[in-house]
């Protein structure tokens, strides 16, 4: 992470291994909702603070070391994706252009073709007027822009819902496999926010939510009204 020095990654791992300290400390003391199992707890207690140090050195030293240190591997991480303000005028733009493309945006996989017509005149101006983003800022606003409001607003509802969810089980006493099903799940909506994360990446979000959600429903049935009881 230190090599590609991206600040993205250190802070939802270091939001994540938060979340994993304080779930950690919780526990000490409660009496397991399963039947034993071999259990990482132990190792979470050790491994998500050591794992927050490096994303705070990362953080804050990161451009440091990978100055020093990348050019002993050779590597050279240089990235270019549209900002977030350039973003929201593209996804502006697409919106303006009629209800129906509010509603619905462009169409999957068009955020370049629509980069290309509405790009800032900025951009123009710089290196980058020749570049062709088939993403914009992060996963989130680039589903805003090519999904629209529909899109967009059933992409945080879907995450809202798996988060209500998931927080409401791990009060009641989780295993910790399936703790680790939800952390990974957690790493890559964070990541979603900040960054375009692939089309892998979400397979793998996906993969990992229907997990979770089948081991904890496993033994209690989810309603809409323990989401209402949660609020």
């Amino acid at each position: 992470l230190i090599l590609i020095n991206l600040n993205v990654i250190f802070i939802a791992l270091g939001i994540l291994c938060v979340l994993l300290i304080l779930y950690a400390h919780r526990r000490r003391g409660v009496p397991a909702a399963f039947p034993p199992v071999p259990s990482p707890a132990p190792l979470l207690s050790v491994a998500a603070p050591l794992v927050l140090i490096v994303c705070v050195v990362g953080v804050f030293f990161g451009s440091s070391f990978n100055a020093r240190i990348a050019p002993y591997f050779g590597i050279a991480v240089i990235e270019a994706r549209p900002s977030f303000s350039s973003t929201l005028e593209v996804t502006k733009d697409i919106y303006l252009t009629g209800p129906r493309a509010a509603f619905a945006g462009s169409g999957p996989n068009t955020f370049g073709r629509q980069w290309l017509l509405y790009k800032p005149t900025e951009v123009n101006q710089s290196v980058f007027w020749r570049q062709d983003f088939a993403y914009g800022y992060s996963t989130i606003t680039s589903v805003f822009a090519t999904g629209g409001l529909l899109g967009g607003l059933t992409l945080l509802a879907l995450m809202a819902l798996l988060c209500i969810f998931a927080f409401r089980k791990i009060k009641q006493g989780i295993s910790d496999t399936s703790l680790l099903y939800f952390s990974g799940a957690l790493f890559l909506i964070l990541t979603a926010f900040f960054y375009p994360i692939s089309q892998a990446a979400l397979l793998l979000l996906a993969a990992l939510a229907g997990a979770f959600v089948s081991l904890t429903s496993s033994r209690t049935t989810f309603s809409l009204r323990q989401v209402h009881g949660f609020v």
